[in-house]
């Protein structure tokens, strides 16, 4: 009987225990929540690249029909990447003037 813990004692460090457990639970939604975002991010500028990537195909195709207007490589207008949130658009609609 001597190793019993005062109830009152056992209380407080089952107090802690949840309240550790319960803070290493919003640690780890918060990292999953993080990385989630860090791969819309990275799947958001393939699929940026793939367009721009068939943009230029399609281009050069246009230019190839025209041979009258030359115009150099350089001149193409280039995107500067930007951060992701400055997006709220949901993913999935067309953004219209008209909206």
């Amino acid at each position: 009987m001597a190793n019993q813990i005062p109830k009152r004692a056992s209380k407080e460090w089952d107090k802690v225990s949840v309240n550790s457990a319960v803070q290493w639970c919003c640690y780890l939604i918060v990292l999953a929540l993080c990385g989630y975002g860090l791969y819309r991010q990275h799947r958001l500028e393939q699929r940026l690249s793939l367009l721009e990537e068939k943009h230029r195909g399609l281009r050069r195709t246009v230019l190839e029909m025209e041979p009258m207007e030359k115009v150099k490589e350089n001149d193409i207008v280039k995107r500067e990447k930007r951060d992701v949130n400055d997006c709220v658009c949901p993913p999935g609609r067309e953004f219209s003037a008209n909206h």
